[in-house]
């Protein structure tokens, strides 16, 4: 079935976020850029 939403596996995303961490953002400062919300990533 495809959907307009795009899918991402959450290993992928704390991967991303951690590279982020070490070069000095937020996980916070990376999913808002991102237009993530934080119920986004619980689903």
């Amino acid at each position: 079935m495809l959907t307009a939403q795009a899918s991402v596996s959450i290993s992928w995303i704390n991967t991303v976020l951690a590279a982020a961490e070490r070069h000095g953002l937020s996980r916070t400062q990376v999913l808002a850029h991102a237009g993530v919300g934080a119920q986004q990533l619980a689903d």
